[in-house]
């Protein structure tokens, strides 16, 4: 959905209302299908499932479109990311149907942490910005 989004408003910004509603529309009866398909047989926990496919289709009519419109490629630096964060995600899941919840939840944290900080500095190396050291200032009351 964070890349997604960007996407569909690059091509509303470049004036191709017809290509965004278009999407948007497909998008949309995905997700009811989905919704209507996951929930009868999962039950609830369906539209666990629904969601993320739904925006994962969503994700690839926006790339296919912008790849079209505009030549979008990645950059190396956001594969790089992208393959981190889906890795740390892959594990988080995995770990939730393989270990007991007594050990997941801890390690979860522990995997979400190790993210965060190299979240962290791959801005703080190419943007120039360091989360951590504003959320202390944030803490400590540097900011009004």
């Amino acid at each position: 959905r964070v890349l997604a989004f960007p996407f569909s408003y690059a091509i509303m910004a470049k004036a191709r209302s017809l290509i965004f509603v278009s999407i948007q529309f497909v998008f949309w009866i995905m997700e009811f299908l989905l919704l209507v398909l996951f929930s009868n047989l999962f039950g609830f926990d369906g539209l666990g499932i629904n969601y993320p496919l739904g925006y994962i289709i969503y994700f690839t009519l926006t790339l296919w479109a912008c790849k079209r419109l505009f030549s979008f490629r990645f950059s190396p630096l956001l594969l790089k990311i992208l393959a981190r964060s889906y890795t740390s995600i892959a594990i988080t899941f995995v770990m939730s149907f393989s270990i007991s919840p007594r050990y997941s939840i801890p390690l979860g944290l522990v995997v979400l942490a190790v993210q965060m900080l190299l979240v962290n500095s791959q801005l703080k190396e190419n943007m120039g910005i360091n989360l951590v050291a504003i959320l202390k200032c944030q803490l400590r009351g540097g900011f009004s």
